[in-house]
Formats: structure tokens, C-alpha cells, sequence
């Protein structure tokens, strides 16, 4: 019995040996780590299955544009932008250009029915006729002056006249530049567009008694340069 016994424990014990060595082999045979960290830095060893999926080249600087959504306007440069404003009250008779209507400067843009105006005509008539009066007296007091027939103190009183009157003349005739109004006669007054653009904002209506000297009958803004103005939060800007 013990001569049959050897032989069957040694064998036993080479199998065993040799599952010993095959797990061992095994054991260090394990896949590569595909990432490591250390110290807060991310290394792919070259053995890593990730870098067939790597691609590897040389940092350019470059810029990222990010979009940014934000409610905005369109509207005309402020000073291209003019507020028509009618120096006299007075009733709108008609009105020549309306909203959107294109307008070149010297244009008629309302006609108003103004006593005001009507006034401002009739003191530069009365004061222009005055001084032509004045001049006339001037003249026959200057010849008669220098002929001995008259007094000099009648010569200064018809010379202070003239310049009274002329001076009386050139106001009158400043108001009524000041007005923009012609020098006919009649309530009619007629206000002209200073600039070539756009009609784009209205407020007036024909037949309607304009008397706020102070506030716009309507805009013209020449458009050939426009501003955008945006409204974006402070964090974004």
C-alpha cells in the first residue's frame, strides 16, 4: 500500500504547483490604467487604450466668441434728430407731410392760421412804413437846413426821428425773422423743415388748435445714420 501511495501524492502535488503558477501569471498580466492623477495633474500613459482617441498638438491662442441675446432699439442719431416746434399758437389748417413721409430741407411741413403772425406783419408794415416816413421828413429838413431856412434844432429833431424809427423798423423786422415768417401780409404761417430726412413722429391734427409753444407738432430725423442701443445686463458687459 505505501509503495503506490509516493507517486500519487507528488503528483498532486505538481498539479497544485502548477495552478499556484498560473494564477500568479495571471495576477500581473492586468490591463493598463488609462488615466492617472497625481497632484492634480491628468497623465495618459502611452500604454492607455485612450490615446488611439487622443488627438496631440501644439497650443494656439485663439478667441471664443459667445452670443448674447439682448433687447435693443434702433433710432436716429441724436443730432439728426429735430423736434418741429411751432414758435406761434394758432390753428393747423393743413398739414403737408405725415408720418413716413420724406422731406427735403425748405419743405413745408404745416400751415397754421396764427394771429400772432397776423400781429408780427402788421407791426413790421406799420414800423417799416414809419421809418420811410422819418427818411422822407429827414431829407427835407436837411435841405432846408443847408439853404438857411430852417432852425438846427429842427434838423436834430427830424435826424433823432429817422434813427427812432429805424431802429423801431429793425425790431419789428427781427421778430419776424425770429417767427420764420414771411413778410406778406394775412394769419397764414408756414413752418419749413431745417433739415432733409423722415417724418417720424406726428402729434398734430389738421383742424386742431396748436397753442404749447414748448412742445413738438412733429419730429424729422434724417436716417442715413442710425444708432443701436442695447439693454445688457451689468454682469455681460
Amino acid at each position: 500500500m505505501s509503495h503506490w501511495t509516493c507517486p500519487a501524492l507528488v503528483l498532486l502535488a505538481c498539479v497544485l504547483q502548477t495552478a499556484c503558477d498560473g494564477r500568479a501569471a495571471n495576477s500581473t498580466d492586468t490591463p493598463a490604467t488609462p488615466i492617472r492623477h497625481d497632484a492634480g495633474v491628468i497623465e495618459v500613459p502611452a500604454s492607455s487604450p485612450l490615446r488611439g482617441r487622443l488627438d496631440v498638438m501644439a497650443f494656439q491662442p485663439s478667441e471664443i466668441s459667445r452670443p448674447l441675446n439682448a433687447p435693443g432699439a434702433i433710432e436716429a442719431a441724436p443730432e439728426m434728430r429735430v423736434s418741429i416746434t411751432p414758435p406761434v399758437a394758432g390753428r393747423v389748417l393743413r398739414i403737408h407731410r405725415v408720418l413716413g413721409d420724406e422731406v427735403r430741407a425748405g419743405d413745408a411741413l404745416f400751415t397754421l392760421d396764427s394771429a400772432e403772425a397776423a400781429s408780427a406783419r402788421a407791426e413790421h408794415a406799420k414800423t417799416a412804413a414809419a421809418a420811410a416816413q422819418a427818411r422822407r421828413d429827414f431829407e427835407r429838413e436837411r435841405r432846408l437846413f443847408d439853404a438857411d431856412v430852417t432852425a438846427r434844432k429842427d434838423f436834430e429833431a427830424a435826424r433823432l426821428g429817422l434813427a427812432s424809427a429805424e431802429a423801431d423798423a429793425r425790431v419789428a423786422a427781427a421778430h419776424l425773422a425770429q417767427l420764420g415768417a414771411d413778410r406778406g401780409s394775412g394769419r397764414t404761417y408756414v413752418l419749413h423743415s431745417p433739415i432733409s430726412g423722415r417724418v417720424v413722429e406726428m402729434q398734430g391734427a389738421q383742424g386742431g388748435y396748436w397753442n404749447d409753444i414748448n412742445a413738438a407738432l412733429m419730429t424729422v430725423a434724417d436716417l442715413s445714420t442710425v444708432w443701436m442701443t442695447a439693454s445688457v445686463p451689468e454682469r455681460e458687459v
